[in-house]
């Protein structure tokens, strides 16, 4: 059975009550659909943007440039991942208080260098974010 409308209404409350109901198979069907449009939409929106990032880097940075940005942004991403991995491992281990710490100095400088780098290189960073999100490799 699938609630239909007035979410907020209190179990047992007169509006609740009469709002349950069962859906009739096409009413199912075509919630599935709007929910598989929705997802091809949102990817649309992702290979929009994706693309849109392509043609904004091309316009301010030669092929050279982007090649070696995008290089050292994804080394700045894959040293925070480290150092993630490292402190949490590190907190599951319940190592030294002092090597936490260290562990801990070391992922904030990773994070401080990366969002340096994404505030100093916008369009890089959202053209890695738009191809990660459609799953292709950062190329160009």
């Amino acid at each position: 059975m699938r609630r239909v409308g007035a979410r907020n209404c209190p179990a047992g409350s007169k509006y609740g009550d009469e709002l349950q109901m069962e859906l009739p198979n096409d009413t199912k069907k075509l919630y599935q659909m709007l929910e598989q449009t929705q997802q091809a939409v949102q990817h649309l929106a992702l290979a929009f943007s994706a693309s849109a990032a392509v043609q904004l880097a091309a316009e301010f940075y030669t092929k050279e440039e982007r090649v070696e940005l995008i290089a050292q942004y994804q080394s700045l991403r894959l040293a925070v991942q480290n150092a993630q991995y490292v402190h949490n491992a590190g907190l599951v281990a319940k190592v030294d208080p002092e090597v936490r710490r260290s562990n801990y100095e070391a992922l904030s400088e990773a994070q401080a260098a990366q969002k340096a780098f994404e505030q100093q290189h916008g369009l890089i960073s959202a053209l890695c974010d738009a191809k990660t999100a459609l799953g292709t490799p950062s190329r160009t």
